[in-house]
């Protein structure tokens, strides 16, 4: 009488011994990553019912516009090489070219503009002078910038118009400090914003950016939100963070992604909204107002947006939001630019952005301007 076969599964055993064995490996595998990942995510949602956030801002006892949220733990280290070469055609679109047909469009009213920019440097020389009699009387007087030797330049385009004057830092008593000053910090920006929280020692601020944020887009994008080396991965509304937290600090860097849209005073006024928007949600908040980073020769000889002269024009416009008091204004560009004030090819791939091991430049310089 013939043996009896085996069938199903004792005959895949005996007929592919190694094939079980890799079958059962998978299984222990998956098994063992499911129980981790209930682990992980049974003591997050723990600590946050105890009132207790060891991965996220301490604020967020009540995240309602957070629904289970999934945490990346650690940063990865920065790289020890070069990051690679952006495609600066990508790069250029990415930045919002302006329109053509705006722009020429806007070309047909260059000379009553350029009326209207005679009578504002006739007002600012105005009110200056009558600065200068309110001081000659003992009166007080703030000014959030000041008037340096310079040069007429004539602009590129109709997207700025006074290239040469330059913003300086907001007079005050800047301290030397460690990196504790930043513990309970908020940076609010763009992809160089982003890359200040990926590739510096800063770890312990907190982080509200999106690459390609705009004055124009940061009320309407949800931003990537970062908190002591933790990253949400559900994107937040920025009034939506102010809301939840109450910051010793906020620093905002954004202006390089609208360069070719409208002009600097129609920049201005965005910014401005933001500013006090800020306030309102954060009144006790020291506001550092950080101006745009320059691009590089290369960048900027090549456009007429892209460039150093209309970045110049608008970080002009926003040192008038400074007041010297709970609003300062300080621009990093003498920390990672070279003598003819371009952002310098050691320190940048791109022409735009940083490179990941320099941004301990950024880092030096904020920690050398800060207000106690």
């Amino acid at each position: 009488m013939n043996a009896q076969r085996p069938k199903g599964l004792e005959a895949f055993i005996t007929g592919c011994p190694l094939g079980a064995l890799l079958v059962l490996l998978m299984l222990v595998l998956s098994i063992t990553g499911f129980g981790r990942q209930l682990f992980v995510q049974g003591s997050i949602e723990g600590a946050m019912k105890a009132g207790s956030t060891p991965f996220a801002a301490a604020a967020f006892k009540d995240p309602e516009f957070i629904s289970d949220p999934v945490y990346v733990i650690n940063h990865p280290d920065p790289p020890t090489k070069p990051d690679p070469p952006y495609d600066m055609e990508e790069l250029k679109e990415r930045l919002l070219p302006p329109d053509e047909t705006e722009a020429s469009a806007e070309n047909t009213e260059s000379s009553s503009e350029s009326e209207e920019s005679s009578e504002s440097e006739e007002e600012r020389i105005a009110e200056k002078e009558e600065q200068d009699e309110q001081a000659e009387h003992g009166e007080s007087v703030y000014t959030p910038f000041r008037d340096e030797p310079r040069d007429p330049v004539t602009p590129r385009s109709d997207h700025y118009h006074d290239p040469a004057r330059r913003a300086l830092n907001t007079d005050a008593e800047y301290q030397t400090v460690d990196e504790h000053y930043f513990d309970n910090t908020l940076f609010i920006g763009d992809s160089r914003i982003d890359g200040l929280g990926l590739f510096s020692d800063l770890r312990n601020a907190d982080y509200l950016t999106k690459t390609g944020v705009s004055v124009y887009t940061l009320h309407s994008y949800k931003l990537k939100f970062s908190s002591d080396g933790v990253t949400f991965s559900e994107e937040v509304y920025f009034t939506d963070v102010l809301r939840q937290k109450t910051y010793d600090h906020i620093y905002i860097m954004i202006g390089v992604n609208e360069l070719g849209i409208s002009d600097e005073k129609d920049f201005l006024e965005e910014y401005e909204k933001i500013i006090a928007e800020i306030r309102e949600l954060q009144p006790d908040a020291t506001i550092y107002i950080l101006g745009i980073m320059n691009v590089s020769q290369y960048v900027s000889d090549d456009s007429s947006y892209l460039n150093n002269d209309n970045i110049n024009a608008r970080n002009w416009e926003i040192a008038h939001l400074a007041d010297g008091k709970t609003i300062f204004y300080l621009d990093v560009n003498p920390a990672v630019c070279d003598e003819k004030g371009f952002l310098s090819n050691d320190y940048s791939n791109d022409g735009v952005h940083l490179r990941s091991d320099c941004y301990y430049l950024m880092v030096d310089f904020l920690k050398e301007h800060a207000v106690l």
